[in-house]
């Protein structure tokens, strides 16, 4: 029996091309979705999903979170109001959430129609340096674009603070560099061939610059990162994609949460969409630092050493913001002219779900 449907195809493909461009760690795209007469059903993608610093699911859930909020977003765009469940089967299974559409019955908040109009335009990037100063309206703007009571945004000009965590964020992202699973995972999903591709990242995407890229794809080869970390490559690697950028930096912010599990960390991404589009919105250029959040709440399996590292990354992270906040993601941010090289992202046709026969 054909289920009928108030949503016509068009609106349908441009809800889920919206939800599509959401950020991704490495650019993974870990979702797959269907419709189901006026309901949308966004699957984790078991062949993307985890691995790694993601066998929690954390890079997952973050991901589908700014999906979920890029949909509900672009549906307030067309008029339509959105009701989200999540795991209505349960946390084992594929299916992270369900978005029913109805149509608005007031007029949506203003809000909502600005941040959609940012999700084409929302990019990373890593080029050097950012410049400006972040007026208090700016500061303000990206603080209440958070909407949940668990989630928080800290915002800091303060060079001597910004310092401070700098040192956190170039310990977790040189521990990346010094293990060889979180090494494999990193650079899996690069890709040295094709200067286009739809999943995944490129070096230019990465941000490398071109006379750095034959030492970068040196270092692809783990038996060669493992030689080059006797002189310490992995903290020369963190210096240069951490220390350095902050210090050519206005402002670095980060996202907390809360809230616990996995629903939680939906929310989270949710509201670092939101973050994220309304930076857009104020005209800044944002880098995500994930390492240090995604690392404490995967708790990957690391050697010995390494779980020494990451446990005084946990502590570092305690002592600047409480035991009761988890940091989900930190952003480098301020002013740059020009367009980064961005990512791509797979066509929706590709990413529909095929249900079992």
């Amino acid at each position: 029996m054909t289920q009928l449907t108030m949503l016509d195809s068009n609106t349908k493909q441009r809800i889920v091309h919206a939800a599509v461009q959401a950020p991704s760690a490495d650019n993974s795209q870990p979702w797959c979705y269907n419709w189901q007469g006026d309901r949308l059903n966004i699957y984790r993608d078991s062949r993307y999903s985890g691995h790694a610093t993601d066998s929690t699911f954390v890079l997952t859930d973050l991901a589908i979170g700014c999906a979920i909020e890029n949909a509900k977003l672009a549906a307030a765009q067309l008029g339509y109001k959105v009701c989200c469940q999540l795991f209505p089967e349960g946390e084992a299974s594929l299916l992270s959430a369900c978005l029913t559409f109805s149509l608005a019955e007031q007029e949506l908040d203003a809000s909502m129609i600005q941040l959609a109009e940012q999700i084409e335009k929302r990019c990373t990037d890593r080029r050097l340096p950012f410049s400006g100063v972040l007026s208090e309206q700016t500061l303000q703007a990206l603080t209440q674009s958070i909407t949940s009571d668990a989630v928080k945004v800290h915002c800091f000009t303060e060079r001597a603070k910004i310092t401070a965590l700098a040192k956190t964020i170039k310990l977790a992202e040189a521990i990346r560099f010094k293990s060889e699973l979180l090494h494999q995972e990193l650079f899996s999903t690069v890709n040295f061939v094709d200067d286009k591709p739809t999943q995944g990242m490129t070096p230019a995407m990465l941000g490398i610059e071109a006379p750095a890229r034959p030492f970068f794809r040196l270092i692809s080869k783990w038996s060669t990162m493992q030689k080059f970390n006797l002189i310490g490559a992995a903290a020369m690697v963190a210096m240069r994609s951490v220390s350095l950028p902050l210090r050519l930096s206005p402002a670095l912010a980060v996202i907390t949460t809360s809230g616990q599990g996995r629903s939680a960390i939906i929310d989270a991404g949710q509201q670092l969409q939101r973050f994220w589009l309304s930076a857009t919105r104020q005209g800044l250029a944002v880098h995500p630092y994930a390492a240090p959040g995604v690392l404490t709440l995967a708790n990957p399996q690391l050697d010995n050493k390494l779980n020494q590292q990451l446990t005084l990354v946990k502590q570092q992270l305690q002592a600047s913001f409480g035991v009761t906040e988890q940091v989900v993601m930190f952003f480098r941010l301020g002013y740059k002219a020009g367009s980064p090289v961005r990512s791509l992202r797979r066509s929706v046709s590709e990413l529909e779900y095929k249900m079992a026969p």
